[in-house]
């Protein structure tokens, strides 16, 4: 722990004087810690500091740098990060405002977790991030309905850590920062820099985790283009970012074997990162989960590969840990038993190449649809039998012979999970023989994606890839 309880808060700016005024002021009423708070004021191309955005920041108790060139907030950042008088870094956006002990919540965690951010509630204005709350308090300062705002924290605040999170604030020491190369820079704002900056996170198997209990606004509408909304990095076209070559990926596998090892000493905190090393998820999948799993949800047995950036509890398989790397389950529970969960209480159940390995999927199946509300939905990647090596000379898994693996079970009075359960495949599915099974539980069928029609994204060109995602519902109450 630091000796100064508190954080160097790095804020560029430019022409948003009003939000800079909002956010300044929130610092000063509702920030509990010793923090240094630094302010860089960009220029614009002639070189001209904005003469408004000067003066509110010579209201207020913080160190004011007005930048010589314009950097953008990538480069102020770097610039705040080397000239920062604490350990812990926070960077931050100049239009947000943040709630009362914003900074004390993250303060709790900073020493389990290496990569911090705290829950933010958007206007709307512009497409929310997957992690982010959108709820419209006023898209500028003008119309800014603080004590609305207040109210919705105090009704929505959860004493939690939650796996994934936008970017602002991005909490973290100067020491991983700095190892990190820091924030890329080479291309000017919007160009999504902060993308790449994940990647580096990616190979060191980080991610950001976000403290449910701290909460900034954010007006949004100085991240419009002429008032129109834009959209999230996730809809625009990936950018071209280097491929990682074999020489790159085995240096990431060595890291991780590294962990596991200080892990297995105690060396190392046992927190597990939502995505690990290259194993991110296809783009196609990513824009699907974003798009059906909002509220809170279950992750089935994550593993080493959980799914990015979504607000989920981590379920194990058999109900113990299976790996040295395996996720700490969140839940008292296991892929056929979720007693803990109540009835109709969860939005969405995720998990990805699990019900190739499930003994009795419909005794899953009923679980999961158990859990779920109305209008719940169930999101599943899955490997294609008829493009995997080790299922193309399997027959393929028919309803038929699941249903009779579920009576066999209940005739036998079978209970535990790991007598169901196992690392190996045990089922070969195509879309429509997984379709019948989820139909026969009571499933709707929204919507299947082949794996031919699976855009790489990040992922490396010409990749072959050989599962299919399938997106189910519960019926909807009328």
């Amino acid at each position: 722990m630091n000796e100064v309880e508190g954080f160097s808060v790095i804020i560029p700016t430019y022409q948003a004087a009003e939000e800079l005024r909002i956010c300044l002021d929130s610092f000063a009423k509702n920030s509990r810690l010793q923090n240094e708070f630094r302010v860089y004021v960009n220029p614009d191309d002639s070189g001209r500091h904005d003469p408004d955005v000067v003066n509110v920041v010579k209201d207020f108790d913080v160190v004011l740098t007005l930048n010589e060139t314009p950097m953008g907030p990538y480069g102020a950042w770097n610039r705040g990060a080397r000239e920062a008088k604490n350990e812990l870094l926070c960077f931050i956006t100049d239009d947000q405002y943040w709630a009362p002990g914003w900074d004390e919540e993250i303060w709790r965690y900073v020493d389990d977790y290496p990569i911090l951010t705290g829950q933010i509630v958007e206007s709307g204005v512009v497409g929310a991030y997957p992690t982010n709350i959108v709820k419209n308090f006023g898209e500028s300062a003008e119309n800014f309905d603080e004590a609305a705002f207040l109210e919705f924290v105090r009704d929505n605040s959860d004493d939690r850590v939650a796996h994934g999170g936008f970017y602002i604030p991005t909490v973290m020491r100067k020491a991983l920062f700095d190892s990190l190369g820091g924030w890329p820079d080479e291309h000017p704002f919007p160009y999504p820099n902060d993308w790449y900056f994940r990647l580096k996170l990616f190979e060191r198997g980080l991610e950001y985790d976000r403290v449910c209990s701290s909460f900034t606004y954010h007006f949004q509408n100085t991240s419009s283009k002429e008032g129109q909304p834009t959209g999230m990095h996730f809809d625009r076209k990936a950018p071209d970012v280097a491929v990682p070559g074999a020489m790159a990926q085995m240096i990431a596998s060595l890291r991780r074997r590294a962990g596991r090892v200080l892990r297995t000493l105690g060396l190392r905190s046992r927190s597990i990162s939502k995505t690990t090393g290259y194993m991110l998820p296809k783009k196609t999948d990513e824009k699907l989960l974003y798009e059906y799993c909002v509220g809170r949800g279950l992750e089935i047995e994550p593993g080493l590969n959980r799914l990015p950036n979504l607000n989920t509890r981590a379920v194990d398989l058999i109900g113990e840990a299976q790996t040295s790397e395996y996720p700490v389950p969140e839940l008292d529970a296991n892929a056929y038993d979720l007693s803990s969960v109540e009835s109709s209480s969860v939005d969405y159940v995720v998990n990805s190449h699990l019900i190739e390995r499930l003994g009795d999927p419909i005794r899953a199946l009923m679980e999961w649809r158990r859990v779920l509300g109305p209008d719940g939905v169930l999101v599943m990647i899955v490997g294609d039998k008829r493009l995997r090596a080790s299922g193309r000379s399997q027959p393929e898994t028919v309803l038929e012979e699941i249903i009779e693996r579920y009576d066999r079970g209940q005739e036998n009075g079978i209970a535990t999970a790991s007598s169901l359960s196992g690392r190996d495949l045990v089922n070969f599915w195509t879309p429509d023989s997984l379709t019948k099974v989820l139909e026969h539980v009571g499933f709707n069928l929204e919507r299947v994606v082949e794996a031919a029609e699976k855009d790489t994204g990040l992922d490396r060109p010409g990749w072959d890839y050989d599962d299919f995602t399938i997106v189910a519902r519960t019926e909807q109450v009328e």
